[in-house]
């Protein structure tokens, strides 16, 4: 519904290759120029650059943070998915949700029953 509404069309494939080709040559151009008038303005700089280590930042204390708010949240944003899932008005989701509902249905009875 979307799509029409805003008078969206598929480009054809041709022209979403060209366009693909397009966005690359000025994803490297900028690049290029970029580092290009680095070089000439401030060339101490640009040597700066090459010479320093690649330094990737340390993502183990947000992936931490991340799986604690995940296990704080995580039953309410299920449940509102499968609220969701429910109320969309496709068949094929109220099944995903029913075959959801009976799963963590029988995996609470199975935690909760001392084997």
């Amino acid at each position: 519904r979307l799509p029409r509404l805003l008078q969206l069309t598929s480009l054809p494939p041709e022209l979403g290759r060209k366009m693909a080709v397009l966005l690359a040559a000025t994803l490297a151009g900028t690049y290029v120029l970029d580092r290009g008038v680095e070089a000439i303005f401030s060339p101490a700089r640009a040597k700066a650059r090459r010479e320093a280590p690649l330094k990737l930042p340390d993502l183990r204390p947000m992936l931490r943070v991340a799986r604690a708010l995940i296990a704080r949240l995580g039953p309410a944003l299920g449940w509102l998915l499968w609220l969701w899932m429910v109320l969309s008005f496709n068949p094929l989701l109220w099944l995903a949700a029913w075959q959801w509902w009976r799963f963590m249905k029988r995996r609470n009875s199975a935690a909760v029953r001392p084997q």
